[in-house]
């Protein structure tokens, strides 16, 4: 364990709160006290699970609120999330389906983590919020029988080709949401004509990188 996941660990879900909310207020990111709440509950036992077993890379609280959380919750700003079936691929620490989920009260979460200690503590954290949802510990190209009205993906590896085969995924009309650079998106517009390819939201404090929004023809 080192310095940083040590320190990271041991600050109560009280602190975790005060700096949400300043970091929130700094980028403009309204939410209620209730969701401030349940948000930094799970960042107190994810900083413990990370001490212990290093779930995320970054080891600085100040990166999950500002990179992790509210890059994850700017997605609700433009979609609506409440009561939509939500399926985030390649979940890792619960960024952002998880934090997705705490927060905006999807009909139905899954989420989708190869890797084994990974999928464990994001189970944990479904129990521990009473969420509707599931973990899948498998493959995120490989699933069956699984649809969902929005899909997320935003630390995924081999994300290139990903409207390839991501459609397979959604329900009519649904949404696909993808944490990406701007270069890449055009580059998917440019070339897969079967997905509409509808907004690229650009995220606070990042010059490139944004969340593209598409939907399949």
């Amino acid at each position: 364990m080192t310095g940083n996941r040590a320190a990271a660990a041991a600050i109560p879900a009280e602190e975790w709160q005060r700096r949400m909310e300043r970091a929130f207020a700094q980028a403009g990111l309204e939410t209620q006290a209730v969701q401030r709440q349940r948000w930094a509950a799970y960042l107190a036992r994810l900083a413990q699970w990370n001490a212990r077993r290093r779930l995320l890379g970054d080891s600085e609280p100040q990166q999950w609120i500002e990179r992790h959380l509210i890059e994850s919750l700017w997605l609700a700003r433009e979609v609506a999330i409440s009561g939509r079936a939500l399926l985030d691929l390649g979940s890792g620490g619960g960024f952002p389906g998880l934090a997705l989920a705490i927060g905006y009260a999807p009909l139905y979460t899954t989420l989708v983590e190869l890797n084994q200690t990974k999928a464990a503590f994001l189970r944990q954290e479904i129990a521990a919020q009473q969420l509707p949802g599931v973990v899948i510990e498998q493959d995120a190209r490989k699933l069956k029988a699984s649809k969902a009205d929005v899909v997320t993906v935003r630390a995924l590896e081999q994300i290139a080709d990903l409207p390839r085969w991501a459609g397979n995924y959604l329900n009519p009309d649904g949404l696909m949401a993808a944490w990406v650079n701007r270069e890449l998106y055009d580059a998917w517009a440019a070339e897969y004509y079967q997905w509409k390819w509808l907004h690229f939201i650009n995220l606070p404090s990042a010059e490139r990188r944004g969340i593209g929004l598409a939907q399949m023809v």
